[in-house]
């Protein structure tokens, strides 16, 4: 019997993910992430992003008060932010005897394990995707308040992000999102099952307060490894919450001097209409010279505007095939339209407005890459029958202009 050999096993790899390929696999379910912009050569250790966020302060209908002043306030406004990349991993392995066993037919071994390969990229999809709307911190969510924890259970504040979360993966816990010490040293639990319809988790212990010391209710949940370490995303460069002069530092940057235009437009009024919501943060876009083009909720939120308005949705590219982000709702502001897309990556207590050319996503490498640093994309595991092959990505999401998109607040749920 033929034998596939390593170099047989990295040619086929290189034939059936080329350049291109892995992006596509990856973020092929994830609207925001495929319709950002992307910009690769994020070389160095971290890229200086000049911000104005005001024009010059000398101006006056009176000369000699004008020429009298003196100091800083002629002099524009702005700030830089020294952007840093995030780091993110995924890897999956092969048996070494299903490799021989079909050694004498590569289709064989395309079928009986390229979906092993395409589910690593998407995996690392998801996270490309889950990040881009969340804060950087890493959490998934918070733990239910009320919630008692002596079971193998915990149920996510807002249920709809439990489709986050795999069964096999392990789990960290901390009660501050992004400050203090993960519970237990950073002690995890291991995913056994998983219910989005409830938002209810199980691990594979007895009682969760006896695994992890200290587990409370309203705590945020990670990935192993995730805490702090995340690209960040839209919760970040535009909070809910304001930032407060001399508290904040955001890439080395004090987005308090002028909260609007460094952080964005917030409206935290979570029982207004939606539509009322994006209309009114889209305008206030438009009195700080922004041009909103985009609005993004979740897909739960998204059919119950549908309901609601008895709306018809719009496709792109009618009468033919339908595209990656065909149905949307148009809104119209004084501006012009701006297009409400569904997402499943947006969580359902926020929505966002966006002027899509202010962000870029940048990355070092391909988004994502196969691993072949040395040359090959398989390595050897140690002490075992098997190979290993990884991909990654490095990159960082940028806004050139926080103060030209907004977020709002939805129910939780």
């Amino acid at each position: 019997m033929p034998v596939v050999n390593m170099t047989a096993i990295d040619e086929l790899v290189k034939e059936l993910y080329p350049t291109g390929v892995p992006e596509d696999l990856a973020l092929k379910k994830h609207t925001l992430a495929r319709k950002v912009r992307k910009q690769s050569g994020f070389t160095g250790d971290q890229m200086v992003v000049p911000m104005l966020y005001d024009f010059p302060g000398g101006r006056s209908a009176s000369i000699s008060a004008l020429l009298a002043a003196s100091g800083p306030i002629g002099a524009s406004k702005q700030i830089k932010m020294n952007v840093i990349r995030a780091k993110d991993y995924a890897a999956t392995w092969l048996d070494a005897e299903m490799i021989k066993a079909t050694g004498d037919d590569k289709g064989g071994f395309v079928r009986g394990r390229q979906y092993e390969i395409d589910n690593m990229l998407k995996a690392l999809g998801n996270s490309i995707g889950h990040a881009g709307y969340r804060s950087g911190s890493g959490s998934l969510g918070t733990i239910i308040a009320g919630e008692t924890l002596t079971d193998a259970n915990f149920t996510f504040t807002n249920r709809s992000d439990a489709k986050h979360v795999r069964v096999g993966t392990q789990l960290q816990f901390a009660a501050a999102e992004t400050t203090g010490s993960l519970r237990d040293n950073g002690d995890f639990v291991t995913v056994t099952a998983v219910d989005e319809a409830t938002g209810t988790v199980t691990c594979d212990v007895a009682d969760l307060t006896l695994a992890i010391t200290g587990i409370a209710a309203g705590d945020h949940v990670y990935y192993l490894g995730d805490r702090n370490a995340k690209i960040k995303g839209l919760a970040a460069w535009i909070p809910l919450t304001a930032p407060v002069a001399g508290s904040d530092s955001f890439f080395g940057a004090d987005r308090g001097v002028q909260p609007n235009r460094l952080a964005g437009v917030r409206l935290n009024q979570p029982n207004y209409p939606i539509e009322d919501l994006i209309l009114e943060v889209g305008e206030t876009i438009n009195e700080q010279g922004g041009d909103p083009s985009d609005a993004y909720i979740s897909h739960r939120r998204w059919v119950s505007l549908a309901k609601r308005l008895n709306a018809k949705v719009e496709y792109a590219n009618a009468g033919g095939e339908m595209g990656s982000f065909a149905g949307s709702f148009p809104v119209y502001l004084s501006s012009g339209v701006i297009r409400v897309y569904p997402d499943s990556d947006c969580p359902d207590n926020l929505g966002y407005v966006l002027t899509m050319d202010s962000w870029c996503l940048h990355h070092l490498g391909d988004l994502p890459e196969i691993v072949r640093d040395d040359g090959v994309s398989a390595l050897r595991r140690n002490a075992e029958d098997s190979i290993e092959i990884r991909a990654r990505y490095y990159a960082q999401l940028v806004c050139y202009a926080p103060g030209h998109n907004g977020v709002f607040a939805l129910p939780s749920g």
